[in-house]
């Protein structure tokens, strides 16, 4: 929790010393390339055996492409639903709304909470749901889709397609709804900052 939600914030509003700023970096990077690994081992014999077609579309500009056009398909099936889409966004933004109803009653008895005002509190909250929302749009279908993909036999199709099948399982199946809700995250986080005072520079944005 510390390093998924707690970095990215105290980087946001400015408040990591020298030496949190290194061990935080450096835990972002060990498990970005434990991940990294990880995902390339499981991978691997699937890489070996797809046709060779596929290097035609290994290249960066074919996948962005690829992934565009998966975006544009989820969205239509999405909205194929209106009444499902928005219900569901509202859903989780009354969730949202929740969590942020909760922290405004705890601050209305306290001050801070281990040196945290209310305006950093809702940073991180806001963080939370924006890191959440966008897991959920964009990696957490395709996973979820997987076991029921190698149980009916459907992955044999995605190894025979010309495209690296790590990318088509983790992207696949998209969900348009949650960007929404990571947007209205962002903007709370945005309102947290100014009412902080806090003007995130460059660096700061990288790190979050």
């Amino acid at each position: 929790f510390a390093y998924e939600y707690w970095f990215p914030t105290a980087a946001l509003c400015g408040t990591l010393s020298p030496s949190a700023w290194l061990t935080g970096m450096a835990m972002q990077f060990g498990w970005a390339l434990f991940f990294i690994l990880v995902a390339q081992g499981m991978g691997k014999q699937a890489l070996e055996n797809i046709p060779r077609q596929a290097d035609k579309m290994s290249s960066l500009f074919h996948l962005v492409r690829l992934w565009l056009i998966q975006l544009r398909y989820a969205a239509t099936r999405e909205l194929a639903f209106r009444a499902n889409f928005f219900v569901w966004i509202i859903v989780e933004l009354s969730w949202f709304v929740l969590q942020l109803a909760f922290v405004d009653v705890v601050y209305h008895h306290v001050d801070s909470i281990a040196g945290w005002s209310r305006p950093q509190m809702i940073v991180l909250v806001a963080t939370n749901q924006l890191i959440q929302q966008i897991f959920t749009a964009f990696l957490m279908p395709g996973l979820m889709k997987l076991p029921e993909s190698v149980r009916d036999g459907k992955l044999d199709f995605v190894l025979l397609k010309p495209a690296p099948p790590q990318f088509l399982i983790s992207t696949s199946h998209l969900e348009i709804g949650p960007v929404a809700n990571a947007l209205i995250a962002a903007v709370v986080v945005g309102y947290a900052l100014q009412q902080l005072h806090v003007t995130p520079d460059l660096p700061s944005l990288f790190l979050y």
